[in-house]
């Protein structure tokens, strides 16, 4: 059992840090300048220009080629302003860069986010950012803000036992945790990865009959027993809302008839 007083001792931490046990995460790609470069000047609309002014050239008319300006006016802008925007987010970057306040040979350390190796025990209090994946040792009131992972609203309550999941916040309390999953291994790095790659959400559904994928259905009933129900088909939204709810009628009107009486209403007769 580690010492909840004392953490990890300096020999620990070589060890771990020999073995690659630490919380190396790739930085976040950016463009190079050679890149941005290029994005701005090899456009379709400087290719459409370019060859404009070849044959103006060609054609003996020098004097109607003074757009070729808007040409190196257009890629000298763009280059010099995502250049500026790629230096201001470094800049936000360095200083919004978290901080890990971790226990070690008994005292507090603090540390950037990449000096945290396996089981070190990191110190949570309010405001402060969860940097990687843990186990919750030691909790006195501990809630945690998971929003921006979970799309959980409201703060979590946090026991002993329980994980905590790097890109979230404590909302409230104190506590400490042992990390698990580090680096690339964590939950944040893993859901970025997986973002990069594209990958997509798999929805089930219940006794769904064969349709489009591209159909998506909604259905809301509050607590007086009020239902309102939604289907959307890639560019055909069609919808029914119960009385006293209102109504929302399709776009597309020759398939949906909102008018009482017909196939298609909400009261065909």
């Amino acid at each position: 059992m580690q010492d909840l007083t004392n953490g990890l001792t300096a020999g620990e931490v070589a060890d771990r840090v020999a073995s690659g046990r630490v919380n190396n995460v790739p930085d976040a790609p950016v463009r190079t300048t050679g890149e941005i470069l290029r994005a701005n000047v090899l456009t379709p609309v400087n290719a459409i220009m370019g060859a404009l002014l070849v044959l103006i050239l060609v054609a003996g008319f020098p004097g109607d080629a003074l757009f070729a300006g808007v040409i190196i006016s257009n890629s000298v802008i763009g280059t010099l302003q995502e250049l500026k925007a790629r230096r201001t987010l470094t800049e936000l970057t360095v200083l919004s860069a978290p901080r890990a306040r971790v226990i070690r040979d008994g005292g507090t350390l603090d540390l950037a986010v990449s000096g945290v190796v396996a089981d070190d025990l990191l110190l949570l209090s309010p405001g402060d950012q969860v940097v990687v994946d843990g186990t919750v040792v030691d909790a006195a009131g501990l809630e945690v803000d998971e929003s921006l992972l979970t799309g959980e609203a409201d703060p979590v309550d946090k026991a002993v036992g329980d994980e905590v999941l790097s890109g979230s916040f404590v909302s409230a309390g104190s506590g400490l945790y042992r990390a698990t999953h580090i680096g690339s291994g964590s939950y944040a790095a893993t859901l970025a990865e997986g973002i990069k790659r594209g990958d997509k959400a798999h929805v089930e559904r219940i006794d769904a009959p064969e349709e489009s994928k591209d159909t998506t259905h909604v259905c809301v009933v509050d607590a007086e027993g009020n239902c309102a129900s939604m289907t959307h088909s890639l560019g055909m939204p069609s919808g029914v809302i119960t009385d006293g709810l209102g109504f929302m009628y399709n776009g597309c009107m020759n398939v949906f008839d909102p008018r009482p009486g017909r196939a298609a209403s909400i009261a065909p007769g």
